[in-house]
C-alpha cells in the first residue's frame, strides 16, 4: 500500500526551535489530533449506511477457490469491477448523474477506466492498481480467445511480481505457508486473487471516505476507528480463512507434520 506521508509539523526538528515556539508546535499537534480523532467518529457514522457483507464476501471466495483458473480469472476480475461500481455510486454530487459516468459510453464506463480513475484519485492503492491492472489483461486475454486456456506459469509470475500485498498477508497468519512465487502455481494464482480482493474490498470502502474527510488514512488507522478494523479484519480475515478452509494446498508447517 502506498506509504503516507507525515505531516509537516510531524517532521520539524524541535531542537532548532525556541521553548515558545516547541510549545505552540506541542499546542498545534494536540489539536490536529483532537480533530483526527473527531473526524475518525465522524467517518465511523458515515460507514453505517454501507455496511459489509461478509457473508456474500466468503461466498465469492469460495467460488474462486473452486473454479478452473481461467474461469477465477475472469470472476475475480467481475468481483473487483463491481467493488469500483458501488465505490463510485457511494460519490453522491446532486449535480452529477453517477449512473451516467458509469455506462457504457461514459468516464467511468469499464473496469480499465474505473481502476485508473481509482488510483488517480487516490481511492486505491498502487499494489492495487498494478495487481489488478495485469489481471485485467490476464482476463482480456482469456476473454477474448477462442479456445480460452489457463494462465500459464510465466503469466501468473508476471501478474504475482506486481505485488508483494498477498504474500504480506499469508505470512502474517502462521496457520498458512505462502506458495513459492517463482513456480506460478495455480495455488498463487488463487491465493493472490483472494488477498488483493480483500485488500480492493476495505480500500474502496475507506480509501475514499478518508480522502473527503482530509484524514490520511495511516492517521485514520491510528485512531482506531471500527469502520477500519472492522472492515480490513474481516475482509482479510475472511480471504485467508477461505485458504485454509478450502484446501487450497497451502498447508501450515504444523499441519504438514501431524499428518498421516
Amino acid at each position: 500500500m502506498r506509504r503516507q506521508k507525515l505531516d509537516w509539523y510531524e517532521q520539524i526538528d524541535g531542537s532548532a526551535l525556541s521553548l515558545v515556539e516547541r510549545n505552540g508546535i506541542e499546542f498545534f499537534k494536540n489539536y490536529m489530533r483532537g480533530i483526527h480523532q473527531r473526524v475518525a467518529e465522524k467517518i465511523d457514522s458515515e460507514s453505517a449506511a454501507f455496511p459489509f457483507d461478509s457473508d456474500r464476501f466468503r461466498q465469492k471466495l469460495s467460488t474462486l477457490v473452486e473454479a478452473e483458473p481461467r474461469y477465477a480469472v475472469l470472476a475475480a476480475v467481475g468481483i473487483a469491477d463491481n467493488l469500483l461500481i458501488e465505490m463510485f455510486k457511494r460519490e453522491k454530487r446532486p449535480q452529477i448523474e453517477m449512473q451516467t459516468l458509469l455506462g457504457p459510453l461514459g468516464p467511468l464506463g469499464d473496469f480499465n477506466k474505473r481502476l485508473k480513475i481509482a488510483a488517480i484519485s487516490d481511492f486505491i492503492s498502487d499494489d492495487c492498481l498494478s495487481y489488478f491492472d495485469e489481471l485485467r489483461k490476464m482476463r482480456n486475454r482469456i476473454a477474448h480467445a477462442e479456445a480460452p486456456e489457463n494462465p500459464d506459469e510465466t503469466e501468473i509470475k508476471k501478474l504475482l511480481n506486481q505485488s508483494t500485498a498477498w504474500l504480506e498477508a499469508i505470512e502474517t497468519d502462521p496457520r498458512l505457508k505462502a506458495p513459492d512465487i517463482n513456480k506460478g502455481s495455480r495455488e498463487a494464482l488463487i491465493a493472490s486473487m483472494l488477498v488483493h480482493l480483500a485488500l480492493l474490498a476495505w480500500q474502496s470502502m475507506l480509501m475514499p471516505l478518508s480522502n473527503a474527510n482530509g484524514v490520511p488514512l495511516q492517521l485514520l488507522i491510528e485512531r482506531g476507528a471500527k469502520v477500519f478494523t472492522s472492515t480490513s479484519a474481516i475482509g482479510m480475515g475472511i480471504a485467508l480463512d477461505v485458504l485454509r478452509v478450502e484446501r487450497l494446498e497451502i498447508p501450515s508447517e504444523t499441519a504438514a507434520e501431524g499428518a498421516p
